[in-house]
């Protein structure tokens, strides 16, 4: 995948996002740096956890990759074996530890701590076809991954 392609694939799922009042954001980090964002709040054991995902390009990888965060209901984050807990099933559903899926590093466009799904495991999820969507299809591989909810709607204007 190109930056370009990214960024022309992200502006449509943008697109459908508003008109499903879906939550997905556009976001312009300055010098042709642009990224998806939405959160969302999920229940986990009964307690109420803000999620918040960026989506964004790497040019290392040439394809999209994840950071998100978590916090609690009084604003704390959720720690590194919290979040590993959280998403125990994303190791096993790709058949490796846990440490070696999931990392935490500085996001490079917001210079703050942010999970993130290693990108080096895109190729996987991104398969040898080429899609009318690539990102649409890379997210919806990822999403259950990180209990990230995503409307099966985004699919329709591809069909």
């Amino acid at each position: 995948m190109e930056r370009q392609d990214f960024l022309d694939q992200a502006k449509k799922i943008a697109e459908i996002s508003d008109k499903i009042r879906d939550g997905w954001a556009l976001k312009n980090a300055g010098e042709g740096r642009w990224y998806l964002e939405k959160r969302q709040l999920l229940l986990i054991e009964g307690e109420p956890i803000n999620w918040l995902y960026n989506v964004l390009f790497s040019p290392s990888f040439s394809s999209p990759v994840i950071y998100f965060n978590a916090n609690d209901a009084q604003g704390g984050y959720l720690g590194y074996e919290r979040i590993l807990a959280s998403l125990e099933h994303a190791a096993d559903s790709l058949g490796e530890n846990p440490l070696q899926v999931v990392s935490q590093k500085q996001h490079p466009f917001l210079s703050t701590p942010f999970y993130h799904f290693h990108p080096c495991r895109s190729d996987r999820l991104l398969g040898d076809e080429p899609a009318k969507n690539g990102l649409l299809r890379w997210l919806s591989a990822v999403a259950p991954l990180v209990k990230l909810k995503l409307s099966n709607e985004y699919a329709f204007p591809f069909l």
